[in-house]
């Protein structure tokens, strides 16, 4: 069985069963996330290990879990109230880099320095990601939607996927085709600044048509603003994972997807996406408080 079988076999049963999960939400949705992450984290760790450094793999994974827990306790309790919750998380970021420099002085390994960097990082860059798909997924906002329209998590996050794939799609024909100028050779050799506009463009086009076309009362100034941290920050967040894996010596995070390599290697846009859009609602959401409150 060639690539591209395994390619569209894992398509055609995992799509069904992704949308599926993301159309129920709840606990299943935020246990899948749960799932996700600790493998893209620990294939993350997987690189490190590459270029041997001892990073803290379990620490990390406990950590994937408070920070997961804690998003969750507070979709629960808060939703995007972000001006009530954002001192909680500064809390845990102070005392991440604490407890993992605490735990490396008891493990004599050589390089501390670097193992402590690379598991802190690991948990700085995956985790907070797939937290934010649950945010998006579960919390309730006036965001991206006028006063008399309905926030649905379901759609949005629905809308970033297939912003993600429309990028990914647009930016390898059009770059196969009429790509010249390369952006990063050295990182990811066949990437050119042709197939990026192209995909750029994709990205804003399909979050905006879905969110205007499926989202009840979208806002489209956000629904634009989304559609660009998609088409840029998506193809950032691929550079990323490529400069890792180059790094590392090694062509994918893991052999885990058929003909897909990892999780890493599936969420790798996803990864700066989902993080930035959060980001940028949490934003609107606290410029939109301190002016009601003057």
């Amino acid at each position: 069985m060639n690539t591209l079988t395994k390619r569209i076999l894992v398509g055609v049963v995992g799509i069904p069963l992704a949308v599926a999960t993301m159309y129920i939400g709840g606990w299943l949705f935020t246990a899948v996330v749960a799932a996700v992450s600790t493998i893209a984290l620990w294939e993350y760790y997987t690189l490190v290990n590459a270029k041997e450094i001892s990073a803290n793999v379990w620490a990390g994974m406990v950590w994937n879990f408070i920070v997961i827990g804690t998003v969750t306790a507070v979709v629960e309790s808060t939703g995007f109230d972000a001006l009530n919750w954002v001192f909680l998380l500064v809390a845990l970021v102070f005392l991440m880099p604490i407890s993992i420099l605490t735990l490396e002085l008891f493990r004599n390994r050589p390089h501390p320095i670097f193992n402590s960097a690379s598991t802190i990082l690991g948990i700085i860059y995956v985790t907070p990601a797939f937290a934010a798909l649950e945010f998006l997924r579960n919390a309730q906002s006036s965001v991206l939607v006028t006063s008399v329209g309905q926030w649905d998590g379901f759609i949005i996050v629905l809308a970033l996927f297939v912003s993600v794939w429309a990028c990914d799609t647009a930016a390898y024909f059009v770059g196969s085709k009429f790509g010249r100028n390369k952006i990063l050779p050295r990182v990811s050799p066949n990437k050119s600044w042709q197939g990026a506009i192209a995909g750029a463009i994709a990205a804003v086009l399909s979050f905006v048509l879905i969110t205007q076309y499926w989202l009840d009362g979208a806002v489209l100034v956000h629904s634009i603003a989304v559609g660009l941290i998609v088409g840029v920050m998506g193809q950032v967040g691929d550079f990323a994972e490529s400069m890792l894996k180059r790094d590392a010596g090694v062509k994918d995070s893991s052999a885990l997807i058929p003909g897909h390599g990892g999780m890493l290697d599936r969420f790798d846009s996803m990864i700066f996406v989902s993080t930035i859009t959060l980001i940028y609602i949490l934003i609107v959401t606290s410029i939109e408080s301190l002016m009601e409150v003057h």
